[in-house]
């Protein structure tokens, strides 16, 4: 019997091994929210000081007093984004197709694997897209993405705003981002200015400084899919999957709710 313990101990230490590992991948397969979406495009691709002061016609389900409210109207405004009649379903997923939408605002191509076109698109295909995208502008554009060690979150710290974050370089806007998960852990982040625009874990993404001279090579992200088909900016979109990882919407109370059932 005592023989049989530690090869007990064993095999639940290694399916619980399995089960984080699972976890992991499964949720970088998963996708960002078109809030998400709007800050990272409004930060870095927009005028936000700018557009923010735009007038959009009043969305259902966009609270003006909530962190992505400016954002949503400088993406709409800017026509980058296109709203749902009175709608923008700021908590669903991207598609793909709404993904194809936004390249085709920028005159970029983007594949869309066959019958996939209403489905979320992945975090990490959307990170490789959106470092394109900024390659491929030609403004100037600086986005940071380096490694970050992540010290205090909002909920664990006296010292931070609500929406801030501190790192081992500083502290930065992380509005709508739940980084309770990467304390004292290192991650990649996107900056752009004071604006922790994303954070993945840093084994999924090498840290670089992109500019608008900067090239993306894209194809080997090609390499699996499957044949594609193209879409039109104009097509309506539809109604609204990369280790422990999911963009949520946190409320001001720091709980956070994950996309349809959620930096």
């Amino acid at each position: 019997m005592k023989r049989i313990q530690p090869v007990i101990l064993l095999l639940a230490a290694m399916t619980l091994f399995l089960f984080y590992r699972q976890s992991h991948r499964q949720s970088f397969t998963e996708g960002i929210t078109r809030a998400q979406t709007a800050r990272m495009l409004a930060w870095t691709v927009c005028d936000m000081n700018k557009d923010r002061a735009k007038s959009v016609e009043p969305l259902i389900d966009v609270d003006s007093t909530l962190w992505y409210a400016d954002e949503i109207t400088t993406v709409l405004a800017e026509g980058i984004m296109k709203k749902d009649g009175d709608l923008f379903h700021p908590i669903d997923y991207l598609t793909w197709e709404e993904a194809s939408n936004i390249a085709d605002f920028f005159d970029i191509s983007l594949s869309i694997p066959v019958f996939q076109k209403r489905k979320p698109m992945p975090l990490e295909k959307w990170l490789q897209f959106f470092d394109r995208l900024l390659a491929e502008q030609d403004i100037d554009i600086k986005l940071i993405k380096k490694e970050q060690k992540i010290l205090a979150v909002p909920s664990a710290s006296d010292t931070l705003d609500r929406w801030q974050v501190k790192t081992d370089s500083g502290i930065y806007s992380c509005e709508g981002l739940a980084l309770e998960k990467y304390l004292d852990q290192t991650v990649t982040a996107y900056i752009y200015q004071d604006q922790l625009l994303m954070a993945v874990p840093a084994d999924h993404q090498q840290a670089e400084i992109i500019t608008a001279s900067t090239s993306v090579d894209t194809d080997n992200t090609k390499a699996a899919e499957a044949p594609s088909e193209s879409f039109s900016q104009n097509d309506p979109l539809p109604a609204a999957s990369a280790p422990d990882i999911r963009v949520c919407i946190m409320n001001d109370d720091f709980s956070s709710e994950a996309h349809k059932n959620l930096g």
